[in-house]
C-alpha cells in the first residue's frame, strides 16, 4: 500500500517524544510499507543504541538486549551498516538476508552533529527501489521531527531525575497546573512547587514551556529503567551507560 509523503509528514507531527514517533514509524512500517519487522533506535553520542523501539516479537530480547549493550554493539551487522565504509554515510547500509531479521534495511538519523538514530527495516522479500526511496524519505521526515523537537544523541552526562521529580516534571510539561498535579500525585501544592523548583535548577530551565523541550530531549534517558519493557504489539529496550565490558 502506497502512503504519500506529507500523510506521513502530519501522522509524525501528532507526536511529541522520542517513544511515541519510534512507535508511530514501527506501525507504518508495518502498515504501510509492508515492512513486518523494524526498530527504531537513538543513539549514544559516538556510539550504539541506548533506546530501541521494535516489533520483533515476543523471543528476540536477547538481541534487543545486545543492540544496547556498548560492547556487544561494537562490530555488529548494525555497527558495520552506520559506521562502516559506505562511500555516502547519509544513505542507508543494506544488510541483506540476516537470520529471521529477513532482508534488512538500515537507514541513519542524522542532525548536523551526525548519528542521531537509526532505523532498521525486514521483510521476507528484497526491498525495491521505489520500496528504499520510500524508507530513506520516511528517515529524512523523522531526522526532521526529532531535530524540531530537539531530541538528539544521549550523552553520558545527561542530566538525571529521581522517579518523583520525573513524574512531576512529565505532568507539568503536559500542562498540569500545581493544584492538578498535587491531586494526582496526593502530595500537597508546596511540595509541587519545591520539585519544581529542584527539576528547574537540575536541568537547567526556567519555565514550562522550556520544561516540555527539555523532557522530550531527555526523556529516553530518565523514562523508565534498563532493560525491556512491554508495550502491546511493540517493545521498548533501554541501555545504561554503566554495562561492564564482556
Amino acid at each position: 500500500m502506497a502512503i504519500t509523503v506529507p500523510a506521513f509528514g502530519v501522522r509524525l507531527g501528532e507526536s511529541d517524544d522520542f517513544v511515541d514517533l519510534a512507535a508511530t514509524v514501527c506501525r507504518a512500517l508495518a502498515e504501510l510499507f509492508d515492512v513486518p519487522r523494524s526498530a527504531v533506535a537513538l543513539h549514544r553520542a559516538g556510539g550504539g543504541p541506548i533506546v530501541l523501539v521494535d516489533n520483533f516479537g515476543a523471543g528476540q530480547d536477547a538481541y534487543r538486549l545486545a543492540s544496547v549493550h556498548t560492547t556487544r554493539y561494537r562490530g555488529s551487522a548494525l555497527d558495520r551498516a552506520l559506521h562502516g565504509d559506505a562511500p555516502e554515510p547519509t544513505r542507508f547500509g543494506e544488510l541483506g538476508y540476516v537470520g529471521d531479521f529477513g532482508h534488512a534495511l538500515v537507514l541513519p538519523l542524522l542532525d548536523p552533529s551526525g548519528l542521531v538514530g537509526s532505523i532498521q527495516c525486514g521483510r521476507n522479500e528484497p526491498f525495491s527501489l521505489a520500496q528504499r526511496r520510500d524508507l530513506e524519505t520516511l528517515a529524512t521526515q523523522l531526522s526532521a521531527r526529532l531535530a524540531q523537537l530537539g531530541i538528539t544523541a544521549i550523552t553520558a552526562d545527561a542530566p538525571k531525575l529521581t522517579a518523583r521529580q520525573h513524574e512531576v516534571a512529565r505532568l507539568a510539561a503536559r500542562g498540569a497546573t500545581t493544584i492538578e498535579i498535587a491531586g494526582e500525585l496526593a502530595i500537597s501544592t508546596n511540595t509541587v512547587k519545591k520539585i519544581l523548583k529542584d527539576i528547574y535548577e537540575r536541568l537547567a530551565v526556567h519555565n514550562r514551556p522550556e520544561l516540555a523541550n527539555e523532557l522530550r530531549r531527555v526523556a529516553p534517558r530518565l523514562d523508565g529503567s534498563a532493560g525491556v519493557t512491554r508495550m502491546g504489539s511493540l517493545a521498548v529496550t533501554r541501555g545504561t551507560f554503566g554495562y561492564p565490558d564482556g
